[in-house]
C-alpha cells in the first residue's frame, strides 16, 4: 500500500500527466465541434417550454430555454410589470410564436449573432406571439435564486447589484460603461476569479474567526461557491475559479503538492469536458490566460510590496490578454493597466464587499449608489487623461503564437525583456 502511494504521488507530481490530459482535452475539443450535431426542434402552433434564464432590456424580454431563445416585446407598462411579479426561473409557459434560424453576420470580421449563440447550444430564436404560465416552478433551489433575483430587482440602485452579484453588466448605462471599457477595468463588472477569491477570502475570514478547522472550512467554502456559480448561472470564468479553487484547497489539505500551473491544466480540462464549446467563451479564454501568465509569474517571482503587486500583476494581466482584446474589438488603450492601481482595490475592498451587504440590508443601496457615482466620476476623467488608444488590424494564429512564446521566455528567464515586448 505504501508502495503504491508513493507512485500515485510520482505521478501526480509529474508535469507530462498534465501536459497529456491538456492534449486531451485540445483534441477533444476539435472532434466535438466537428461531429457536434444541433437539436432539431419540429415548428408547431405552440411550445410547452421551461425558463432557464431571462432579461430584460427596455420593453424586450429575452428568455432562455433549451436550444432556444426567445424574444418578446411587452407593448403596455403593466404587462412589463406583470411578468416581473409572476413569473420566475423553472416556471414551465405555454408559447405561441414563429419559429427562425438565426442570421450569420453579413460583414467580415464582425459580431457573428448565430455562431455565438451556436456556441451556447442555442439553434433557434422563437420570436414570441403571447405566452402563459401552465405550472411554477417546484425547485427548491431555483426558488432561492428567484428571491435572491426578486430581492436585486426590488432594491433601488440595483444596476451593480446585477453587474456583481448576477453578472449582467448590461445594466449599467452605456455611457458608464464605455468609459470603463477604455479604462480598460471593465473585468471588474464581469463574474470572475477576482469575485470567487473575494468570496472566498470573506468567508474563510468569518470561519477562521470561528475558529473552525481548516478541512471543515474548505467545505463550507466550497459549497457556498458552488452554490454561487449556480446564482450567477455557472459562468465559464466563474465555474474556472470555483473549480480551480476546491482542487487548490484539497492538493493543500492532502498535501499532493501539485504545481498551480498543472491543477489550472486539470480544471481546463475538466470544463472542456463538461462542454468543449466553452473554449469561443470569451470570460472563459480570458480567464484561463490571465490566470496561467500570473501563476507562470509566480515560480519566478515573489512581490510582498501590495502596490508593486497590484502594478505588476495589472501590467502583467494587460499584456497576456492583448491578442485576445485586439481580436475583440482591434483597439487597446496602452495605458489602461494604469488605472487598476485604483479600480481594483477600491472594486474589491470597498463597493464589491458593500454590494454584499446591500443584499443583505437592502435600505442601504443609496450608500451603494454615492459609492458607485463617485467610481463613475472618476472613470470618466480617467477615460480622457489616461488614454492612449492604437488600432489595430486582426491578428493571425501564428502572430498570437508567436506573441505568446516570447511572453513565456520573458517571465521564464526573469528578464526585462518583457518590457521590451510591451
Amino acid at each position: 500500500m505504501k508502495h503504491f502511494s508513493l507512485n500515485l504521488r510520482k505521478i501526480l507530481l509529474s508535469n507530462i500527466l498534465y501536459y497529456l490530459i491538456l492534449l486531451i482535452s485540445i483534441l477533444y475539443i476539435f472532434i466535438y465541434s466537428k461531429l457536434y450535431i444541433p437539436q432539431e426542434i419540429k415548428i408547431k402552433e405552440n411550445y410547452i417550454l421551461k425558463i432557464n434564464n431571462y432579461n430584460i432590456d427596455g420593453n424586450k424580454l429575452t428568455i432562455e430555454f433549451n436550444n432556444l431563445r426567445g424574444t418578446y416585446y411587452f407593448e403596455k407598462e403593466e404587462d412589463l410589470r406583470y411578468f416581473k411579479s409572476n413569473y420566475n426561473l423553472g416556471d414551465i409557459i405555454k408559447v405561441k410564436g414563429t419559429l427562425e434560424v438565426p442570421n450569420n453576420n453579413t460583414i467580415p470580421n464582425t459580431f457573428n449573432y448565430k455562431k455565438y449563440l451556436y456556441h451556447k447550444k442555442i439553434n433557434y430564436i422563437l420570436k414570441i406571439d403571447n405566452f402563459s404560465k401552465l405550472k411554477d416552478n417546484k425547485n427548491i433551489l431555483l426558488k432561492i435564486k428567484n428571491d435572491i433575483l426578486k430581492r436585486i430587482e426590488n432594491t433601488k440602485h440595483n444596476n451593480y447589484l446585477y453587474a456583481f452579484i448576477l453578472g449582467k453588466s448590461s445594466y449599467i448605462d452605456n455611457e458608464s460603461y464605455n468609459n470603463y471599457k477604455i479604462n480598460g477595468v471593465t473585468h471588474l463588472f464581469a463574474l470572475s476569479g477576482l469575485h470567487v477569491s473575494l468570496f472566498s477570502g470573506i468567508i474563510l475570514l468569518i470561519l477562521n474567526k470561528l475558529k473552525l478547522n481548516e478541512k471543515l472550512s474548505f467545505i463550507i467554502t466550497s459549497m457556498f461557491l458552488i452554490f454561487f456559480s449556480f446564482i450567477a448561472s455557472f459562468t465559464p470564468s466563474i465555474l474556472r475559479a470555483t473549480i480551480f479553487f476546491i482542487l487548490s484547497g484539497l492538493n493543500k489539505i492532502y498535501y499532493t503538492f501539485i504545481k498551480p500551473k498543472n491543477i489550472l491544466f486539470l480544471t481546463f480540462s475538466i470544463l472542456i469536458f463538461k462542454n468543449p464549446f466553452y473554449i469561443f467563451d470569451t470570460g472563459f479564454i480570458l480567464s484561463f490566460t490571465i490566470t496561467y501568465f500570473i501563476l507562470l509569474l509566480n515560480e519566478s517571482i515573489t512581490i510582498k510590496d501590495n502596490i508593486k503587486s497590484i502594478l505588476i500583476i495589472s501590467l502583467l494581466s494587460f499584456l497576456s490578454s492583448l491578442p485576445i482584446i485586439i481580436n475583440l474589438s482591434y483597439e487597446i488603450n496602452i495605458i489602461g493597466f494604469i488605472n487598476n492601481i485604483l479600480f481594483i482595490p477600491l472594486v474589491t475592498n470597498i463597493i464589491f464587499p458593500f454590494s454584499i451587504i446591500v443584499i443583505i440590508i437592502p435600505k442601504l443601496s443609496f450608500i451603494l449608489f454615492i459609492l458607485t457615482n463617485i467610481m463613475e466620476f472618476i472613470s470618466k476623467y480617467s477615460s480622457n487623461l489616461l488614454n492612449i488608444t492604437i488600432y489595430f488590424q486582426r491578428l493571425n494564429y501564428f502572430e498570437i503564437i508567436i506573441y505568446y512564446i516570447l511572453l513565456i521566455v520573458s517571465i521564464k528567464k526573469s528578464k526585462k525583456v518583457i518590457f521590451i515586448l510591451f
